[in-house]
């Protein structure tokens, strides 16, 4: 079955490894006049009846090009060393704004005290205004080192990406703001959890792993008693786990059993969660994402989701060729 997210499909092969093609995993496309004597060619070149002519990694020169544009070649894919800059979705103002944010939720709750909807508010719009007016998303949005501080980076990430896919699904403004604040809240439930069992850099024991699940009853218990956050914001909180085959927790809900909202968010933050380093893995590359949401679509994530998912986020830069499992190497074109 071959699904359309949206992407260039290269070629297809028996290659089974997990590999970038180019130096740094990077390369691009180039008119024949435009290759340089000492340039890599990172692609191999095939001719008309699928011969080599040159393998990957020969250093093109003079003699070479010449022959090249006797034979009538018209493009090449020379290898890019120049490093892509990727700048942040989310401003540096918007960001302390909603970390400051959550950290007066976590005080208050901790003190026993209620929270304020209003800030939360100003703290998603701002989140939103910076989405649409950004063109293009990132798979890294910041740099996480501290694990105090990963919980609030990454509800205010995973806000982020749910807003994109929101966006693509034609949410009016006001709908917007909705997924934005259940999603911004999806894991407050985290407060109740002793850090020592959030942060273990180990493999987390029966006992430890059923106490994290709890997060999501107490997210969900904590918003629907509050007076002016409605049910369906809280519903995010206690199903972002659930997983669209029924296999996740807290109520192994399935397909459409799951509030939209809460189909959003898993992806959103299954993705977040998989690019960022945790005390207990480091962060995969993006091989090893798309591999896992891939694989995993149609049973832990909506299908429709992800494709919209896939489509809309610049997961890779441009010209980084992937090669996944199923035979299938992509290419993130411009």
């Amino acid at each position: 079955m071959v699904v359309d997210i949206g992407l260039k499909i290269l070629e297809i092969n028996d290659n089974y490894e997990f590999k970038f093609r180019g130096s740094e995993g990077f390369m691009k496309k180039v008119r024949i006049e435009e290759a340089k004597e000492g340039q890599v060619l990172a692609k191999p070149l095939l001719n008309t009846k699928g011969v080599l002519i040159l393998r990957d990694g020969i250093i093109l020169t003079s003699y070479l090009l010449r022959r090249l544009r006797g034979l009538g070649y018209k493009f090449l894919y020379i290898e890019d060393t120049k490093k892509t800059e990727s700048k942040n979705c989310i401003s540096e103002k918007a960001r302390k704004q909603a970390i400051a944010c959550l950290r007066e939720i976590e005080e208050r709750i901790r003190y026993g005290s209620s929270f304020s909807l209003a800030p939360v508010k100003e703290a998603v719009s701002s989140i939103i205004s910076d989405v649409v007016n950004n063109k293009d998303f990132i798979v890294h949005l910041t740099n996480i080192d501290s694990h105090d501080e990963y919980t609030f980076n990454h509800c205010i990430n995973v806000t982020a990406l749910s807003i994109i896919i929101g966006r693509t699904l034609k949410y009016t403004d006001s709908r917007l703001l909705q997924l934005g604040l259940s999603v911004f809240l999806h894991d407050v439930g985290k407060i109740f959890i002793p850090p020592a069992i959030l942060n273990k850099p180990h493999k987390l024991s029966e006992n430890e792993f059923e106490l994290i699940k709890q997060h999501t009853w107490h997210g969900f218990y904590l918003l629907s008693t509050s007076s002016d956050i409605p049910v369906e914001l809280a519903n995010v909180a206690l199903q972002h786990h659930e997983k669209y085959d029924g296999s996740g927790y807290l109520q192994n809900l399935k397909g459409h059993e799951i509030s939209e909202f809460a189909r959003i968010c898993t992806v959103a933050d299954v993705f977040d969660a998989l690019t960022n380093s945790r005390p207990y893995r480091e962060k995969l590359p993006p091989n090893k994402v798309f591999e896992y949401l891939l694989k995993n679509t149609g049973k832990y994530f909506d299908p429709m989701i992800m494709e919209l998912f896939m489509k809309n986020v610049k997961l890779c830069p441009e010209g980084m060729i992937v090669s996944l499992k199923k035979n299938v190497q992509i290419q993130f074109a411009q």
